[in-house]
């Protein structure tokens, strides 16, 4: 409904303004204002979940969230943004332990593996854990599963979570599951091990026949060591 002077919405009545001001004056000065109101959507600043946000504003959000800690140097794509920013409160809650760690890494599409010294066989050294990581999803648009830049958002989310009094080591990972035939192929001297779909175990290049292992469903994991 507008009003005769154009205004959409009277945010100041003129009945409230006090009558030692309420001369021309005073009332085009509030219309001034009332104009320049009524050109602004207030509910674009009612962003109370990522959803909400548009990728514009995130860095401010990062700021009010106080989220620059877990955020690389390469940044992070806006969808995992929005992640790290609807499980703000439980994420800073939880540094500092394994937990923290956990949910970190989940928030970037990855899951880990903690085992702390004690855990260990022999036990490692006192104030040690090694933690492998195994990447779920592509993080960055035409990237490989687990390219450099994911290990990088990894380690610095392991850093901003994990106790700082402890040292670690990280390998990484891709888990996979085949309802098929998997051969496995280490190549000596490498530093990964990759996964060949075999359609048929029968006939194996005599050549790889020392290197090849053969599974029928069940779990192949490959890792990467860093």
């Amino acid at each position: 409904m507008m009003a005769d002077n154009g205004i959409r919405d009277r945010i100041f009545p003129e009945k409230l303004i006090p009558p030692g001001i309420n001369d021309e004056r005073t009332r085009a000065i509030l219309a001034t204002f009332e104009a320049m109101a009524n050109e602004l959507d207030f509910r674009a600043l009612l962003m109370r979940n990522s959803s909400e946000i548009p990728d514009e504003a995130l860095p401010l959000a990062i700021h009010d969230f106080s989220l620059g800690e877990f955020i690389p140097a390469d940044g992070l794509p806006p969808r995992v943004i929005g992640r790290l920013i609807d499980r703000a409160w439980e994420l800073h809650e939880a540094q500092g332990t394994d937990g923290g760690v956990r949910l970190g890494l989940e928030l970037l599409g990855c899951h880990a593996d903690i085992r702390q010294w004690w855990q260990q066989e022999p036990p490692a050294h006192h104030d040690t854990h090694e933690i492998d990581i195994f990447f779920d999803e592509v993080l960055f648009e035409e990237a490989a599963l687990g390219d450099p830049k994911h290990r990088n958002a990894a380690d610095n989310i392991v850093d901003a979570t994990k106790r700082w009094s402890q040292s670690t080591a990280i390998r990484y990972g891709v888990l996979t599951r085949s309802e098929g035939y998997v051969g496995a192929y280490a190549q000596t001297g490498s530093r990964y091990t990759a996964a060949l779909p075999i359609d048929d175990p029968e006939p194996v290049p005599a050549v790889l026949l020392p290197a090849i292992a053969c599974l029928y469903g069940g779990t192949f994991t490959a890792s990467l060591e860093g």
